[in-house]
């Protein structure tokens, strides 16, 4: 659902998009997803790896879609909401990656502290989307 959000808003207000935007928006989800992949790739590749690996690049495509429309609203009345966005999912990103590489190696409970990064990035882009309502 985020990253049909933020194709909606970079479509309305950049519906040109030049080939090297495109290319800089599918660097950041290859990176995450090449991090991901050297940090748990094993002899044997299980159910869980692959089902992590879903939700990596789901969360990383997010990230790369927001850091392009940060640009966009960069200069604008709505760049700064739009930069705590980037910031809220840069952290559900980094939550993300982390759960999934402990869940490979069965490391999770539901005291550990990679749930902050849940509740927080989550909190984040709470707060910017209002601030994005109170800027318009």
């Amino acid at each position: 659902m985020i990253s049909i959000y933020l194709i909606f808003n970079i479509r309305f207000f950049a519906p040109k998009t030049q080939l090297w935007e495109k290319i800089t928006v599918g660097i950041i989800p290859v990176a995450i997803t090449l991090v991901y992949l050297s940090l748990t790739i094993s002899e044997e590749l299980s159910f869980d790896f692959y089902y992590g690996m879903v939700f990596v690049i789901a969360t990383s495509i997010a990230l790369g879609l927001a850091v392009y429309a940060a640009r966009i609203f960069k200069e604008g009345l709505l760049g700064t909401a739009w930069l705590i966005l980037v910031i809220g999912l840069l952290m559900l990103v980094g939550g993300d990656i982390w759960y999934y590489y402990i869940e490979l190696f069965e490391g999770y409970s539901l005291e550990h502290i990679v749930n902050l990064f849940w509740y927080g990035g989550y909190l984040v882009i709470l707060y910017a989307l209002y601030k994005h309502k109170s800027s318009l």
